[in-house]
This record gives structure tokens, C-alpha cells and sequence, in this order.
């Protein structure tokens, strides 16, 4: 059973203990493959801790989320020495979960997290899958400090999983080992630049809206980092010259129909003394959320 994998948490995000709800909250406090600024690990905790503090309706007006919540499941806890086996773990625990008919939402830890995630949902579903990805990187080269690392998840997921389009929204670091494996995707690959996004919100939301349009199973993947620092200065790799809250807020709106299932990651609150990032990433749960309740009606 994938229970057996998870630690329930000492504090549920806004109080919701598991009671048989279709959404389920996972955390994985996971930061061993980070190549800059440790801490993501402690993100789960500090996510729910201030969870407590804040509002559960959507900032767009609709308060299905505070009325029917979600169920945390706890923690996938991790093996400190093997990322392989922790992210064979979270594989385990959201392809249960999604086997279940449930639509997850998971917390890192660090990008590396969503691999396993991805590939649960792959596992459980057994059909294509579509993916967008919220962040300053590409996150395609093939190895940097070892083949499992943050700048390489994006590029581990393609490999093991049938993705039949893949998004990247505010994107603007890239190397040119991962501009070459971009453009081997051919058709099936949309890079929107947060420099499109900045010149041009509703051109670019639109862009992805209709790239995305056939797709009926949208894993969406967000680290914090896609976010400017200015809005966002708790990540792991800060990046000037991002996009801004409303867009991705504006983004999950409009993508939430058809996403099965999301992680919020690289959130690393021992770089945000003043919380706000932790506040971003409560309320991107709830609007993730939110759109998933309403889909189900």
C-alpha cells in the first residue's frame, strides 16, 4: 500500500485531516539535488504552518476550496541517500492516489520531486500526458551533478514518460546544451519566455491556452522561481527579469479544466525572512485547488 511510504503531518494544510475528499495534498521535504541555495525541504511544513493564517477563497471570487478542501496525506518521507529510491517512493504514492480517481496537488522539496510525480500519474492513467512548466529554467541538460538533479527534471520526465506537448511558461535561463535538446522536440514543444510574457500577458496566455487545447490529462508543474524575485525571493535559484503573480495566477485559471494533477516546488523559506513567498505558494494551493473543484462540476 502507498501509505506506507507517507509520515501524516503534524499540522494539515487550513486543518484538512483526511476525511475521503478527491483532492489529495502530499508533501516531499526533498532537497539533495539543488546546485545553489539549499532549504526547500523545509517548504512542506512551512507551507501548511502558514496556511492556518490566510484565506481559503480564490483571489478571483469563488469559495469552493474553503468549503470542500482537501485531504493531506502527510509526507513521502525521504531516503537521504538515494534519489532514485525517494522518487520511486512519491511514483508509488501519487499512482496510488490517482489509481484512486483522486487529482493530487505536491509540495517540494526540490524540482527533482516532480520526476516521480509525473511518473505516478503516467502509471495510474495509462495515456498521454500534456506539461506545463512554470520556471526561470529549462531544466533540460543532461547531467549536472549526477543525471538526477534539478536542471535536469524536465529532461528526465521526457525520457520516461509519453508526453505528447510540453509548455514552458517564464522561462529565461537557459544553456545551450538545453536550446539544442529543445529544439529536437520539434512541434511538440512551446517555450514562452517571460520577456513574451511581460510585453505580451494576454498574447502569451492565449498562446498556451490553445497549444494546450486537445489535451484532456495536464500535469502542471510550478517552481516558485518561474515567479521575479521581487515577488518571489524565497527559491533556491533566484532569476531576474520574471513574470508576476497575476499571470500565473491568470494561467492556473485558465489550464485548471484539465489539470489531473500539479506540484508547487523550490520554495526554500529560509530565504524568504519576510514570508511572502511561503504566502505565494499557500495561495497557489488554494487557486490549483479550486480550479480542480470546479472541473469536477
Amino acid at each position: 500500500m502507498y501509505v506506507s511510504w507517507l509520515s501524516p503531518p503534524t499540522k494539515p494544510f487550513a486543518g484538512f485531516e483526511p476525511r475521503g475528499r478527491k483532492i489529495k495534498l502530499i508533501g516531499v521535504p526533498m532537497d539533495t539535488t539543488t546546485s545553489y541555495k539549499p532549504g526547500s525541504r523545509f517548504a512542506p511544513q512551512a507551507v501548511r504552518m502558514a496556511s492556518d493564517y490566510m484565506e481559503l477563497c480564490s483571489v478571483f471570487g469563488d469559495c469552493i476550496f474553503e468549503r470542500e478542501g482537501l485531504d493531506d496525506l502527510g509526507n513521502v518521507v525521504p531516503i537521504v541517500d538515494s534519489v532514485e529510491t525517494t522518487l520511486r517512493a512519491v511514483e508509488e504514492v501519487v499512482k496510488g492516489i490517482a489509481s484512486e480517481g483522486s487529482k493530487i496537488i505536491t509540495l517540494g522539496g526540490d524540482h527533482t520531486v516532480s520526476v516521480g510525480a509525473v511518473r505516478g500519474v503516467y502509471a495510474a492513467l495509462r495515456e498521454p500526458l500534456c506539461l506545463c512548466v512554470v520556471d526561470a529554467h529549462l531544466d533540460l541538460r543532461n547531467e549536472l551533478c549526477g543525471r538526477y538533479s534539478h536542471a535536469t527534471t524536465v529532461r528526465r520526465i521526457l525520457e520516461s514518460v509519453d508526453v505528447s506537448r510540453v509548455v514552458w511558461f517564464g522561462a529565461r535561463a537557459f544553456s545551450e546544451e538545453e536550446l539544442d535538446y529543445l529544439s529536437s522536440l520539434g512541434a511538440r514543444a512551446l517555450l514562452v519566455k517571460s520577456v513574451e510574457i511581460l510585453e505580451d500577458p494576454q498574447g502569451s496566455l492565449k498562446r498556451v491556452e490553445n497549444f494546450l487545447s486537445g489535451c484532456q490529462a495536464l500535469y502542471l508543474s510550478i517552481d516558485i522561481d518561474g515567479l521575479d524575485p521581487a515577488y518571489a525571493p524565497g527559491v533556491q535559484t533566484p532569476e531576474p527579469l520574471g513574470i508576476a503573480p497575476l499571470h500565473l495566477f491568470t494561467l492556473v485559471r485558465n489550464l485548471s479544466p484539465r489539470v489531473v494533477a500539479a506540484d508547487v516546488v523550490e520554495l526554500a523559506p529560509m530565504q524568504d525572512p519576510s514570508g511572502i513567498t511561503v504566502a505565494l505558494a499557500v495561495k497557489l494551493v488554494v487557486e490549483i485547488a479550486t480550479g480542480m473543484l470546479r472541473s469536477r462540476r
